[in-house]
């Protein structure tokens, strides 16, 4: 099978028309039925289930093979998924979300299959194609990958760096030293606005004698009260 590049993801093309509301139509069903795969004891029965609302659609249809390879991968079968997402990424026409969440959970299942460089080299393309409500999960995976490739930094570089903007406070703070983990020194966050304060935390920072000689001006000893998201 021919290897997913960049052009292959973004440049969707769909050879028979599918009218729009029976892919809605399945979409939701899908979506409904994974929300009770809890409710199963055995894996063939939901795999029954999906691939019974996949049939709904033309054969090869990108958004019927995607949620056959969600079922795979839900169940712990990654090996079982990543032909799959490969199929409906390469044929293109995935509707609405799936695209994206195809190539994340592609390159999740590329690292549990041990090919987590290949996984990160997706993500790293995906990260270009802009932002959306599913960046913190790229993040998430991209970390993922990282730390399997020993990189380890990096990824908690990235998890810190998404975390901050869901914390009701320290936002700009944990965001600066989530991106210092990348310059080596997560002491001091990389931030000119914010050169030597205590940063949100209630406690002052202890600044080193020669830093605090050299800065006395930008010393602050404040505690801030409630603010709004700094991002």
């Amino acid at each position: 099978m021919p290897s997913i590049t960049e052009s292959s993801i973004t440049e969707s093309s769909i050879t028979e028309p599918i009218p729009t509301d029976l892919r809605a139509d399945v979409n939701q069903r899908a979506a409904a039925q994974f929300a009770l795969i809890d409710d199963y004891a055995e894996e063939d029965a939901f795999f029954a289930e999906i691939d019974a609302l996949a049939a709904e659609l033309p054969a090869g249809d990108a958004d019927g093979l995607f949620h056959r390879a969600c079922a795979r991968d839900s169940w712990g079968h990654p090996d079982l998924a990543v032909p799959l997402y490969r199929d409906a990424l390469e044929r293109g026409g995935l509707t609405g979300e799936n695209r994206r969440r195809a190539v994340i959970q592609l390159a999740s299942s590329l690292r549990n299959t041990g090919a987590a460089a290949a996984g990160l080299a997706l993500l790293e393309a995906e990260r270009a194609h802009g932002s959306d409500h599913l960046d913190d999960a790229l993040a998430c995976t991209t970390a993922l990958c990282l730390a399997t490739l020993g990189r380890d930094r990096e990824g908690l570089s990235l998890v810190v760096t998404a975390l901050a903007g869901h914390l009701p406070r320290y936002n700009r703070s944990m965001a600066n030293y989530g991106r210092a983990l990348l310059d080596g020194d997560d002491s001091w966050p990389a931030s000119k606005d914010l050169p030597f304060r205590n940063h949100g935390f209630g406690q002052p920072m202890l600044v080193p004698v020669n830093r605090r000689r050299a800065n006395r001006a930008a010393v602050t000893a404040v505690t801030p009260g409630p603010r709004a998201d700094p991002r």
